[in-house]
């Protein structure tokens, strides 16, 4: 029968004897199970591993005569069990180094967005003073060059030569034109391109 496959001993070497004397880990089960309760548990014989379940057996008057043990093999399923175990831990630790990983390349992230929005504020700061310094430089640009038109204009009273009037006024016109270009490069959305009329 199927029981002595799992004793390894003849037939006629275990009739009277306990089950302890030849299967001490399941005669250690029955001792930890008691008669009247249903129990169950795995156990290992002869490197094999068994899920053995223990139920009491009643006659017709409710007495206890006997118990029936049921032993299943598992030990396919413990060994995809064991399997599974060691997949589901190398999962476990890809899912835990990926995490890092992604947890590093989101603190190296932060860090970067951090740098660009200074380098932003700095380069931001620095086109406000050199638009201010570029207001400032056209107004000093502008105010000189109406200082030159008006100092000409004033010392053209005193001229009385007709060729010397006409110096005198292409000089005040082209200075004049110096500050037309001036103002429109000043007040043109693109400095290095203006359009003249």
């Amino acid at each position: 029968p199927s029981s002595l496959k799992i004793i390894l001993e003849p037939e006629t070497t275990i009739v009277g004897k306990s089950i302890s004397s030849f299967l001490p880990s399941l005669g250690n089960l029955l001792e930890k199970i008691p008669l009247k309760e249903f129990g169950s548990e795995e156990i290992t014989i002869q490197e094999t591993t068994y899920n053995v379940s223990i139920s009491p057996v009643y006659n017709w008057r409710r007495r206890l005569i006997s118990r029936v043990i049921n032993l299943r093999d598992i030990t396919y399923l413990k060994l995809i069990e064991e399997d599974l175990m060691q997949l589901s831990n190398h999962l476990e630790a890809r899912v835990i180094d990926r995490t890092k990983k992604l947890k590093n390349a989101n603190t190296a992230l932060k860090k970067e967005i951090t740098e660009r929005k200074k380098i932003e504020k700095q380069l931001n700061e620095s086109l406000t003073d050199k638009t201010i310094l570029l207001g400032e430089i056209h107004h000093r640009v502008k105010n000189n060059l109406q200082i030159i038109v008006s100092l000409l204009k004033l010392q053209k009273k005193y001229i009385k030569d007709k060729v010397m009037m006409e110096i005198f006024n292409t000089a005040i016109s082209r200075i004049q034109s110096i500050a037309i270009i001036h103002a429109k490069r000043y007040k043109s959305e693109y400095i290095a391109h203006t359009n003249l009329p």
